[in-house]
């Protein structure tokens, strides 16, 4: 659904982007990435993006303040391993972490402060509060604590597909990545520059199969639809956003004060057409979209059960999940949808 700007800053700073980038599909994306505004972005593009599986880049989530922060911890933690002193004397990783929160907290502001990415900087504090005690802070255990804040700030918020799928991905690529580390490890071998190419391009696709797979049912049981492309879609665009869009983005708030947001509001609007490019493509493939059968409610909770079974358990017991996740898929087939809905 789109959405107009929820706060003061960001109904200021969408029509700086107009003026730059017109009133186009260009503008309307870099103002939901900017200030979570995505009311005009046009339905054909809207469609494109869901119909390619890259309606989660439209979504502010982890993707985006994961970047940002990302970005603000590099550009922290490299200006002050540049001064001496500092590199020597202070605890630069834990600074830079703590500039990268208020960063991720003034992004969480801007943007509105929806059901993902609160879900994703409840997790980025955690994981802020391991850099600083020297701990593991992405963990199952960081995960559970997010969704209790969530539930305690929205406690309807469980009963949306928003809450459902990001959490269902989230859950995928932490038991995902943490049952698969020792063939990662491998890929990596002995971290030449083409092993960490190779690596950086199967984490990719890794991380698009799992969060995608995970996500898929719940969008299926919503929306009636699941996308077939979407890991390579995904391998296309994440590159984009995360190197290219969010970085020029993030640079022209930067120079809004000084009236200078054109130097990169003008780039972002190039890498945005890339998106653009893709997601229309890939959205115009054959079978792109498939109709997916009714799911019946129980089925849904039974694949959810299946689901935290298989990403919990640590031992051979998490098998058992597959079983569950198997019944909730064949649901459809249990259950005679209504004739008629009024």
């Amino acid at each position: 659904a789109a959405s107009q700007p929820r706060s003061g800053t960001g109904r200021a700073i969408a029509p700086r982007i107009a003026d730059t980038l017109g009133d186009g599909t260009q503008a309307a994306i870099a103002a939901t990435l900017l200030t979570g505004a995505s009311h005009g972005i046009a339905e054909a593009d809207r469609a494109a993006f869901r119909d390619s599986g890259l309606a989660h880049l439209l979504a502010i989530a982890g993707l985006h303040i994961g970047i940002v922060m990302g970005l603000f911890f590099g550009l922290v933690r490299f200006a002050l391993v540049r001064w001496n002193h500092a590199a020597l004397h202070w605890p630069t990783k834990q600074i830079a972490a703590l500039a990268a929160l208020a960063t991720g907290g003034c992004y969480l502001l801007l943007t509105g402060g929806h059901v993902p990415i609160l879900r994703s900087f409840t997790m980025a504090c955690l994981v802020t509060l391991g850099v600083l005690a020297g701990r593991r802070g992405l963990s199952l255990r960081g995960l559970a604590l997010a969704m209790a804040v969530v539930l305690a700030a929205l406690p309807e918020a469980v009963m949306g597909v928003s809450f459902q799928m990001s959490f269902a991905a989230v859950l995928a690529l932490i038991a995902g990545y943490d049952a698969l580390r020792p063939w990662l490890l491998r890929v990596y071998g002995d971290g030449s520059p083409r092993r960490r190419v190779l690596a950086h391009g199967v984490a990719l696709a890794l991380t698009s199969a799992l969060a995608g797979t995970a996500s898929a049912p719940f969008g299926a049981y919503h929306f009636g639809h699941i996308q077939l492309y979407f890991i390579l879609a995904n391998l296309l665009a994440v590159p984009l956003t995360a190197f290219w869009v969010m970085p020029a983005g993030m640079l022209a708030l930067a120079l809004m004060p000084l009236h200078l947001e054109a130097l990169a509001l003008v780039p972002m609007g190039w890498g945005i057409e890339a998106i653009l490019w893709v997601a229309r493509g890939v959205a115009g493939w054959p079978a792109a979209v498939l109709a997916a059968p009714h799911m019946p409610g129980w089925g849904l909770a039974v694949l959810s059960l299946g689901m935290a079974w298989l990403g919990l358990w640590r031992s051979r017991l998490r098998l058992g999940g597959l079983l569950l996740i198997g019944l909730g898929l064949a649901s459809w087939a249990l259950d005679r949808p209504p004739d008629l809905l009024v």
